[in-house]
């Protein structure tokens, strides 16, 4: 029986999974990966139960997942679920305080944090914790957001207020209209403070 070049325990080892990948596979796999799945949790097939179908070669191709899956789980058994991180930590310190700052304001869900700053759900509950054991005040979701962005009254403004009267969903409109997630949740927040929404 082959033995796993990389050996996952814990779950602080799915911070450094890809390093592993990127020094026994190669960059440009890491990155295919990354690119494919960023963000979210995959499973890494056995060598055994590894195939063209699973998802892991859907997302990189069937001879890079190979030597993914040759490189993890030689074995018979599949890894467990596995966090791909979002991406590299050169900006973690501005991340970090984009968190900190959006943490702080009312009406913004642990969500919509993540998706505004393009990071893991976990994470802002980690900061979330992080910042209350120093005592920071965190805002409160269910409160209407206090913002300081002035989202200006024009024609892109009346269309975001109908669409979200019209039960479209802040996420939905930011894909399909292209307009900034914070200008959709404070003209959202307007619309609460006036019993619109």
């Amino acid at each position: 029986m082959k033995k796993p070049l990389i050996k996952l325990d814990t779950d602080d080892d799915d911070e450094n999974i890809l390093d592993a990948i990127r020094d026994l596979v190669g960059e440009e796999v890491a990155d295919k990966l990354q690119m494919a799945a960023a963000g979210t949790r995959i499973t890494i097939p056995s060598a055994r139960g590894f195939s063209s179908r699973s998802s892991l070669a859907r997302m990189v191709g069937y001879e890079d997942a190979a030597r993914i899956v040759e490189a993890i789980s030689p074995s018979e058994t599949s890894i467990p679920e596995v966090d791909i991180p979002v991406g590299s930590t050169s900006g973690l310190g501005a991340l970090q305080s984009r968190v900190d700052n959006l943490l702080q304001e009312d009406g913004l869900t642990t969500r919509e944090i993540a998706l505004l700053v393009g990071c893991h759900m976990r994470t802002i509950f980690r900061r979330r914790a992080q910042l209350r054991s120093k005592g920071v005040k965190i805002g409160n979701p269910r409160k209407p957001r206090t913002s300081a962005i002035e989202v200006p009254d024009n024609i892109g403004t009346r269309i975001v207020r109908t669409l979200l009267l019209e039960g479209y969903s802040p996420s939905q409109l930011r894909d399909v209209l292209n307009v900034p997630g914070e200008a959709i949740l404070t003209i959202r927040a307007e619309l609460i403070r006036e019993g619109k929404l």
